[in-house]
């Protein structure tokens, strides 16, 4: 679902944005069906203008920029000053896509939840441990009983701990991700107390 953009000297009817389809491929004229996916944008650059060298033109000069990086949404929801969806190139950590939301509200909770879609519904429910840090995973079975379900996959980080300096609670997000962060749990007392 990303947006790249192709210009192609002297060839301004081929020169435009196309978004690369969920099999990451996109339609191209004089190309055909063209495989956006695992390529950077110079090696598919390379293989745009070795695709029109020859039948249509001499010597292209193509160059091509990712407009929108759809496939590279990240979510972040709950007790931060800018909660939404974030757009990012690269693998950002816990750490950094926080700081993106504006920082954590005043409210904020000790903990972050991040929920992750697992890829594959073969993997067995039940507890795992995760590598990055040190907490307990759950994957959570949907109940259905088709495969085709979708599968979810639950880490728990120390926010507290985390800007204390334990760096071994940060740990990197991935693309589609949501991470919520639950504000503080308020607690009322009332009675015969000084306050």
């Amino acid at each position: 679902n990303d947006v790249i953009d192709i210009q192609i000297e002297n060839a301004p009817e081929l020169s435009r944005s196309f978004r690369v389809t969920a099999s990451g491929t996109f339609l191209m004229p004089y190309n055909g069906r063209v495989t956006a996916l695992g390529k950077t944008p110079e090696e598919l650059a390379q293989f745009i203008t070795d695709g029109l060298r020859g039948d249509y033109l001499r010597d292209p000069k193509v160059t091509v920029a990712v407009k929108e990086y759809n496939s590279r949404s990240f979510f972040i929801q709950g007790a931060v000053r800018s909660p939404g969806v974030f757009q990012i190139e690269g693998k950002p950590s816990l750490l950094e896509l926080i700081a993106l939301a504006g920082g954590l509200a005043e409210n904020h909770g000790s903990t972050a939840y991040i929920i992750h879609k697992l890829k594959q519904p073969g993997t067995s429910a039940g507890e795992q441990k995760d590598t990055s840090a040190a907490t307990v995973t759950k994957v959570a079975d949907t109940g259905a009983e088709s495969d085709d379900s979708p599968r979810y996959e639950l880490r728990s980080m120390n926010i507290n701990g985390l800007l204390k300096g334990r760096f071994d609670q940060d740990t990197f997000i991935e693309p589609g991700d949501i991470v919520n962060i639950p504000p503080s749990d308020v607690f009322f007392v009332a009675g015969e107390v000084n306050k």
